[in-house]
């Protein structure tokens, strides 16, 4: 009988256990990058790049974007990985809230670009798609690459459940449309482009920004 209750605790316990393993993870939420979060004042965030880009920091810049009414901190980075050579990121503070509302992470080719140094920022831009590709994202999430102009695509758009999003684009690469044609030469810099928001729908910005 000790036996017997023995073996049906066991199987209770492996019965909760593989339940539990079923159950899905829980939706991805885009909360910032790094450990810079959405809603952050300018000084918090200041804080936060110091501890994510130590060496580096000293270079932030303070710029007003007077369109939005928006704020910025701009730190240049010598590099990032995944993406080729040097990297900007952009820390973006609402008009209204005057808390971080957009973070942008930019890597750009300077000068001349050859094939070859274009298909790097593609393939950069590959691997970041695929890495959010395989969060789990509710079903506002697209991975299907679109055209973003005559040399570009948008690599992956993913929207959370509280309305907050990151895209994945590059640009001035080459591109085959679905009927297998190639699109026209590349001209001007390569450009890969990882924008995290707090409110894809609702920026805050000024009202004829957005208009």
């Amino acid at each position: 009988m000790q036996r017997r209750s023995l073996l049906l605790g066991a199987a209770l316990v492996g019965a909760v256990r593989l339940d539990a393993l079923a159950q899905p993870a829980p939706a991805y939420r885009v909360r910032g990058f790094r450990s810079a979060s959405f809603g952050l004042r300018e000084a918090e965030v200041r804080a936060a790049l110091a501890r994510d880009f130590p060496a580096a920091a000293a270079g932030v810049r303070h710029v007003e974007n007077p369109a939005e009414g928006t704020t910025a901190l701009v730190l240049p980075l010598p590099a990032l990985e995944p993406g080729p050579g040097p990297a900007r990121v952009s820390y973006v503070f609402g008009a209204s809230s005057q808390r971080l509302i957009h973070v942008s992470v930019v890597w750009q080719s300077d000068g001349a670009i050859d094939a070859a140094g274009r298909a790097r920022y593609a393939a950069a831009g590959s691997q970041l798609a695929a890495y959010f590709r395989a969060l789990p994202w509710g079903p506002k999430a697209s991975a299907v690459p679109s055209p973003a102009g005559p040399n570009g695509l948008t690599l992956f758009v993913g929207i959370d459940e509280a309305g907050a999003g990151v895209e994945v684009r590059v640009l001035g690469v080459g591109t085959v449309d679905p009927q297998g044609r190639a699109g026209p030469e590349p001209t001007g810099p390569a450009q890969l482009r990882v924008a995290y928001h707090a409110n894809v729908g609702a920026p805050d910005v000024r009202a004829t920004a957005r208009a």
